[in-house]
């Protein structure tokens, strides 16, 4: 704790989340500004499971009752977040690691697994008006997927997939702006646009829809 400079370093430090398992990270934390500098967390749940507990509240009912399983790990990284009124925004950088995912539908007619890769994304706020822009990408190793009766060899045939994608999100709509482009080896590339919708003045009660 450096009293002069009002900051406090933690260059590690390690805490357990119950079924969310482990988080570690580092920081440096300046309260005279309300700044943080190099701030670096990593989350390791117990399965994606546990994590999927969680998450399922934030996705579109029909996927909510999906099964999730398999191991993740996700990680947050800031060279500056502040909470000062006047501060400019800042961007985030996010990855996902995934590891042996898989998840399934109650009526098992969709389904994936062996699903190995790693998703980054860049958040950047923007001050007004108030919203999100997404920039990312995701890299896959050669996994099985089944939808209804269509059952592309990705596996049996070597086919890894790249994603790139963007977004916008605008907390006060609610609306998420999705532009996503995928390679998906020698089977071919996958374009898709649209928005995620939802009733701000019923969310707890409307599920999100596509548009």
């Amino acid at each position: 704790m450096d009293f002069k400079r009002q900051r406090l370093t933690l260059q590690q430090f390690d805490a357990t989340l119950q079924e969310l398992g482990q988080i570690r990270g580092h920081a440096v934390w300046a309260w005279d500004t309300q700044t943080v500098y190099d701030l670096n967390l990593d989350l390791q749940p117990t399965t994606a499971a546990h994590l999927w507990r969680y998450a399922s509240s934030l996705v579109p009912e029909p996927y909510r009752t999906w099964q999730v399983n398999g191991q993740t790990r996700l990680e947050l990284q800031a060279q500056q977040l502040s909470w000062h009124a006047s501060a400019a925004p800042a961007a985030w950088m996010v990855f996902w690691h995934l590891e042996q995912l898989a998840f399934s539908s109650p009526e098992g007619d969709t389904a994936a697994e062996n699903i190995s890769g790693t998703l980054q994304a860049v958040v950047s706020p923007a001050v007004n008006p108030s919203r999100y822009r997404i920039d990312g990408s995701l890299h896959l190793q050669p996994f099985s997927v089944l939808v209804g009766n269509f059952f592309p060899g990705l596996e049996a045939q070597h086919v890894t997939s790249a994603i790139t994608f963007s977004g916008t999100y605008h907390p006060g709509a609610p609306r998420v702006d999705v532009q996503l482009d995928g390679q998906f080896g020698k089977l071919g590339r996958l374009i898709v646009s649209g928005k995620l919708l939802r009733d701000a003045a019923s969310q707890a009660a409307a599920p999100w829809r596509y548009g």
